[in-house]
């Protein structure tokens, strides 16, 4: 989840959908318990996330209440893609640290012990943060030598403040690899069919916010 702060609300009309997107997904991932890295772009000028997403993080993960609360969760950047604030430490080493929501992973971890992670891309600006994420995983993938981090980006959930920054902005992703995808999609194919063991609660979390 990359930069979804309150201060863009007003000027991004879709914010509201960027929202939305963020509460499936924060909900869905502990259905399937998968870990979310989230980020905010220099927090002490800009705010931090929108209320009603910081919520739904502290109703999902109330273990890890406090770290919301205090400020240490999401995470704070300055780049503006989130790769290596989410992978680096203070002192330029990976970070193996556990620094998601859920509190147990870390990606850098994740990254040792794995031939292939699904990255699903959301948040604001499309042609700033996210382009940039996206931008920075291929660049690790080439200097890797391997595919390891795939990037999904999921169009319901990306805007910018102009359509046209947006738009550009879902092409470029597109031609450096990622795949266009959008919340719904992505889950319900996760999930291939109605018998998946998810799919009541997944299918419950949709309804709820439509």
């Amino acid at each position: 989840m990359c930069d979804v702060q309150e201060c863009f609300r007003p000027s991004i009309d879709a914010f509201d959908g960027v929202v939305r997107s963020s509460k499936i997904l924060i909900e869905s991932a502990k259905i399937f318990n998968w870990p979310v890295f989230a980020t905010e772009q220099v927090p002490s000028k800009l705010g931090r996330t929108a209320e009603e997403v910081l919520q739904c993080m502290r109703e999902m993960h109330p273990e890890n209440e406090e770290k919301v609360i205090k400020e240490k969760f999401p995470i704070a950047k300055s780049d503006f893609g989130m790769l290596r604030a989410i992978l680096m430490g203070k002192d330029g080493d990976l970070n193996v640290q556990p620094n998601s929501l859920c509190g147990e992973e870390s990606l850098a971890k994740m990254m040792y012990d794995a031939d292939e992670i699904r990255v699903l891309l959301l948040g604001v600006e499309a042609h700033v943060c996210v382009y940039q994420t996206v931008k920075q995983i291929m660049e690790h993938n080439e200097k890797a030598g391997r595919n390891i981090l795939k990037p999904f980006v999921l169009c319901d959930g990306v805007q910018s403040q102009r359509g046209v920054d947006r738009e550009v902005a879902l092409e470029k992703m597109k031609e450096l690899g990622a795949t266009m995808t959008t919340t719904e999609m992505f889950l319900f194919e996760e999930m291939g069919g109605a018998e998946h063991e998810n799919f009541r609660d997944v299918a419950k979390t949709v309804r709820k916010y439509k």
